[in-house]
């Protein structure tokens, strides 16, 4: 059984990666591979959403985290340390931590005038809180 990646042969983008067993001609005639797609053996790590450039895989860029995403979605009662364990925030830290995300959401929405629907809800709570 081998380790194939399925590639769209146009772009080199990574479409899944599949593990697979041969034919008995070691063809892969049980096997559909969509139209304009390709199986490339797979010899170094790939994950769909990567690239194929012909001779290697490249990982597929990591999406930056924002400050804001941070804020929203930590725990905004403890703060988590390196040890793996977690302590309670003081009350000036978690007064700075709103403060820093209501004033990121207000210059969020000031340039952009696009927020979600959940980043509008946490600024308009926010500014009731305030």
């Amino acid at each position: 059984m081998g380790q194939k990646a399925l590639i769209e042969t146009a772009t080199g983008l990574v479409i899944n990666r599949v593990e697979i067993e041969p034919d008995s001609d070691g063809g892969y005639s049980h096997f559909t591979i969509p139209d304009g797609c390709e199986l490339i053996d797979v010899s170094h790590p790939c994950e769909p959403g990567g690239r194929w450039d012909g001779t290697n895989f490249h990982r597929a860029p990591r999406p930056e985290v924002s400050r804001i995403y941070i804020l929203m979605h930590s725990d905004p009662f403890n703060q988590n340390l390196e040890d793996g364990t977690s302590t309670p925030k003081t009350e000036l830290e978690l007064k700075a931590e709103s403060d820093e995300l209501l004033t990121l959401l207000q210059a969020k929405l000031a340039d952009t005038e696009d927020l979600t629907r959940e980043e509008m809800n946490k600024m308009l709570a926010l500014e009731r809180e305030s």
